[in-house]
């Protein structure tokens, strides 16, 4: 199993002077308070705090004692039942790779409260973990990070002092540098699969730092350091550009109790920084919300873009600035649902799975595909997103996430369309299911078709722009709230279909007279059907936007009074003089 034959009682004796055991303490400094290092992004990975076994064997890898209250009197069967589990074939999460290195790191103090037979069994399994991992893994795998670099560097440093010449274990060395190396140099696989689904990645970010200050990335040449710093800044950019009020993160389940590791002085998000300290210290102050009030242009160019999107694990941020919280976005689309968390505030008002359901022609259809990416667009004005999916019976729905960053409005809409432009796919029905997130309380108004979101007090108002205002007035479209908290969009038609919905966020907006219409588009004096292209008004108080959407053919079209050749297009409306002021256009040829 290993390269050389280990004398237990020999390693027994070196693990039990004091150097060794503080070796690990000592080189990773303040960052080993209480052993919070191999604590780092667990709570978020698996949206719980850590168990107490864990909470334990990482406070003995830092040669902290356990607090009374988790004493953990059956530490030792806990990390044999979590071997076995491991050894079982059963699937390797990120949470367990990075146990395994707290396990690994905490061995020069848990020696003592195993036999010989335990102590070879466990050092054995973590061997293996190792040597699986660097034989199979990809090297762009998040797993060939934490177990074939970290934790062969981990298992180097349990067989050699710091003055040890040659090495005992040289290959352990070799595969743990190099490991480390190949991941940095894949960078452009690597941090797309560390950021894929948004709860992972702080995980991958704790190995690069811990790899850094255990001494592992000293070793490497200087163009792979630069790649290990720059592969760094981009993790830390996507872990800032995730987290939240008091250090909670896209995605994840965990409270702010569960995520304090994250967030304390000189955790996680504090050592991020130090990857790019010139954009992401104010960043990580914005995100946790402790950003000066009325802070100003010189802060805000400090930061970071305020939209960051990878196409490859299909996950988007989009913030109306880093010092706002309210319509802030977090789009992840990388599986058969996209997952959509929407903020009102210090926490989202949606949050989960969007699910859809369609039927053509009274026959149940059901997505056949990946979601792909279609337009993403960013500037001063909005940021934007446009995916699709392709559908049984012909059909593909497009999905669209835009936000109006200075009016504080989001939209959202699905498109259901043939996937040959030319083919038509009769009556269609769709229905849309949005999640609306715990704590939040949803107001539907009994005569109009809004809605408003509260939550202590009024958060944002909803309309769903297809549907008549009215209530008692007749509508193929509609807006209602599920018993299982969801809202429920529906829509029905012929060949084609759009089902928008617009959210305000502006609370100074919320007491004004408002109102929405679906507009008349014309082709050439012709009134166009609903198949062909739409356009909404939306009015509140004296401020008005524009909405249109072709859905077949590229053509001129007019609506209220606009000229436009364009797949999408949103400006704001000036009723007094007739003018618009252009937010967004969208058409075939942009990329």
């Amino acid at each position: 199993m290993h390269e050389i034959a280990l004398n237990w009682l020999e390693q027994r004796a070196v693990w039990g002077q004091a150097d060794a055991r503080k070796r690990i303490k000592e080189a990773l400094g303040p960052a080993s308070r209480s052993g919070m290092a191999y604590r780092w992004g667990v709570a978020v990975a698996t949206g719980s705090r850590c168990e107490d076994w864990l909470q334990v064997v990482s406070r003995l890898a830092c040669d902290s004692k356990p607090s009374k209250a988790r004493s953990c009197d059956t530490l030792v069967e806990d990390i044999q039942a979590w071997l076995e589990r491991i050894r079982s074939g059963s699937l390797l999460s990120l949470a367990d790779a990075t146990v395994s290195n707290a396990v690994a790191a905490a061995i020069p103090t848990l020696h003592k409260r195993l036999c010989d037979e335990e102590l070879e069994s466990v050092y054995k399994s973590l061997y293996t973990l190792h040597q699986e991992s660097i034989e199979r893994s990809d090297a762009s795998d998040p797993l060939y990070l934490l177990l074939g670099a970290e934790l062969g560097w981990h298992l180097h440093l349990l067989l050699n002092s710091e003055d040890s010449r040659p090495p005992l274990s040289p290959k352990l060395t070799q595969n743990s540098q190099r490991a480390m190396a190949q991941w940095c140099q894949h960078l452009d696989d690597s941090v797309p699969r560390a950021v894929e689904g948004g709860n992972q990645v702080r995980l991958v970010l704790a190995s690069l730092i811990r790899c850094k200050k255990l001494g592992l990335v000293h070793g490497l040449d200087a163009e792979q350091k630069a790649s290990w710093k720059a592969a760094g800044a981009r993790v830390a950019h996507w872990v800032m550009a995730l987290s939240g009020y008091r250090g909670l993160s896209a995605f994840s389940e965990a409270d702010a109790n569960a995520v304090q590791d994250d967030s304390a002085v000189d955790g996680l998000l504090d050592q991020a920084i130090k990857f790019d300290r010139e954009q992401l210290a104010n960043a990580k102050i914005s995100a946790v919300g402790k950003a000066p009030k009325g802070a100003g242009l010189s802060w805000e160019v400090s930061l970071p873009e305020s939209m960051l999107h990878d196409p490859a694990s299909k996950l988007s941020v989009m913030m109306p600035q880093w010092t706002a919280r309210r319509s802030r976005m977090h789009v992840d689309y990388h599986a058969e649902q996209v997952r959509w968390e929407l903020f009102g505030g210090k926490h989202p008002m949606l949050s989960g799975s969007i699910e859809s359901s369609l039927t053509i022609e009274d026959k149940v259809q059901r997505p056949i595909g990946s979601w792909q990416e279609v337009c993403e667009y960013s500037d001063d004005d909005v940021h934007y997103l446009e995916v699709e999916q392709d559908w049984t019976g012909g059909a593909v729905l497009q999905r669209q996430f835009m936000l109006i960053r200075e009016d504080r409005c989001v939209f959202f809409s699905d498109a259901i369309l043939p996937k040959d432009p030319d083919e038509s796919l009769g009556e269609i029905r769709y229905q849309c299911r949005l999640p609306v997130a715990e704590l939040n309380t949803v107001e539907v108004d009994q005569e109009i078709r809004e809605f408003v979101f509260v939550k202590g007090n009024r958060r944002a108002m909803g309309i769903p722009l297809a549907a008549t205002e009215w209530k008692m007035g007749p509508s193929l479209f509609d807006l209602s709230l599920s018993s299982d908290q969801h809202l429920v969009l529906t829509g029905a038609g012929r060949d084609r279909v759009y089902v928008p919905l617009w959210f305000d966020f502006s609370q100074r907006r919320f007491s004004r007279k408002r109102t929405w219409r679906q507009l008349t588009v014309a082709d050439q004096l012709k009134i166009l059907d609903h198949s062909q292209a739409v356009g909404y008004r939306v009015q509140m108080g004296s401020e008005q936007w524009l909405v249109y959407r072709s859905l077949y053919g590229q053509r001129t079209r007019t609506v209220l009074g606009k000229h436009l050749m364009a797949d999408f297009y949103c400006a704001r409306f000036d009723a007094g003089d007739g003018s618009f002021e252009e937010l967004i256009t969208v058409d075939d040829n942009d990329e």
